[in-house]
């Protein structure tokens, strides 16, 4: 898989500015879960967390973690280690 790229541009909603730090310190917190999660083998778990991710990246401006999210969530979907390993460093 080549390299993510993030050069999507974010677009914040204005009623959400206020708590894009909480929001990024939560995607935070669930990334490292994904590196725990990977290390113990709970594809399920890191399937769940990126669905999440997907979802919110969108809806909160950040369409470059929408897409991450998607494709973590297949790479957990077909338990493919390495290549969860690699997104999951570009997401961190």
């Amino acid at each position: 898989m080549s390299a993510y790229k993030f050069d999507e541009e974010i677009d914040v909603p204005e009623e959400f500015k206020p708590i894009i730090p909480d929001f990024l310190k939560r995607r935070e917190v669930e990334a490292q879960k994904m590196v725990v999660d990977l290390d113990a083998g709970n594809f399920e778990s890191i399937q769940h967390v990126a669905h999440k991710l997907s979802g919110h990246g969108l809806g909160y401006g950040f369409p470059f973690l929408s897409k991450i999210g998607r494709q973590i969530e297949e790479a957990a979907k077909q338990k493919d280690s390495k290549n969860l390993q690699d997104l999951i460093a570009t997401y961190l």
